[in-house]
């Protein structure tokens, strides 16, 4: 990697416009990418369709946890000493598609 500096943390949120075939590879290539990097400890993938969430938190000796994450539940981001309810989450990003 270059000499920037990587966030502990990344939150990822998918494109509703997206098919749910395309909306899946384009969710799979970013989180097999990000969970490359060594200083990433936690990534947080947000589906606006399917109103779900997927936490993925490094574990001890390199190894990956997936927490899904539905409306009613609650997100922590240890690494950035955050805790939100997903309800939260989803309504902070709420997608209204523009109409011409």
């Amino acid at each position: 990697m270059s000499g920037r500096a990587i966030p502990p943390s990344s939150i990822r949120y998918s494109s509703p416009t997206c098919s749910a075939p395309r909306r899946l590879v384009s969710t799979a290539t970013p989180t097999f990418s990000y969970r490359q990097i060594d200083t990433l400890r936690e990534y947080l993938a947000v589906d606006l369709v399917t109103r779900r969430l997927e936490l993925y938190r490094r574990l001890e000796g390199g190894r990956w946890l997936l927490i899904d994450l539905v409306a009613g539940d609650e997100v922590e981001l240890t690494s950035l000493a955050l805790r939100q309810r997903v309800d939260d989450l989803l309504a902070a990003a709420e997608y209204s598609p523009t109409t011409s």
